[in-house]
């Protein structure tokens, strides 16, 4: 894979030349496409998510994206029976182009993730990272760390559209692997 890709990483505004590369993008899900090229540049620049592309330098694509935003969960402390806020970052869209699909760059960039949000935590304390991951991604996050918040999606008879999913940060960060800020090469 190394000598196929040469694989950049870099938040969306700082990206030259969007337009005509985020218009080709195509994960294979109209919403998340037209996500991409039409509210991720415009909600960075207003600070409400943050969009990191990986640009593959070699074949001039981008090769996928993800989109967090910080939230924070309400959960009901079982000991006190008092609502409790927990800060999490939550991972609003992860996607890749289909040309990219099934070449380990869904591992790849969830690995950037976690390593940028390790850095990040230094400034900002979170718990979780959270998700509502589709149906047909569920394995996916599953096997990248993440845990179903309360139904197993293998052990539901009906078809459900969504999941919410998380990973908690000490699990996360066991599960970052180390990569510079901005990643020059894939590494296999």
């Amino acid at each position: 894979m190394e000598d196929e890709y040469d694989i950049l990483a870099c938040p969306i505004n700082c990206f030259l030349d969007t337009g005509d590369y985020i218009n080709k993008f195509n994960c294979g899900i109209d919403s998340i496409n037209d996500f991409f090229s039409n509210k991720a540049m415009e909600l960075d620049a207003i600070n409400q998510a943050r969009t990191t592309i990986f640009f593959d330098k070699k074949n001039k694509k981008i090769v996928g994206f993800y989109t967090i935003t910080t939230a924070s969960l309400i959960i009901e402390d079982k000991d006190n029976q008092i609502p409790k806020e927990i800060p999490v970052v939550n991972l609003s869209f992860l996607a890749r182009d289909l040309f990219y699909k099934g070449k380990g760059f869904g591992n790849f960039m969830i690995n950037e993730l976690y390593y940028s949000l390790t850095i990040i935590s230094f400034s900002l304390g979170f718990s979780l990272l959270t998700t509502t991951a589709l149906n047909s991604a569920t394995d996916f996050y599953k096997s990248v760390g993440f845990s179903p918040v309360s139904v197993d999606p293998d052990k539901v008879e009906y078809w459900v559209e969504e999941f919410q999913m998380y990973i908690n940060y000490e699990n996360m960060v066991q599960l970052a692997e180390y990569r510079p800020p901005l990643v020059d090469n894939v590494k296999s």
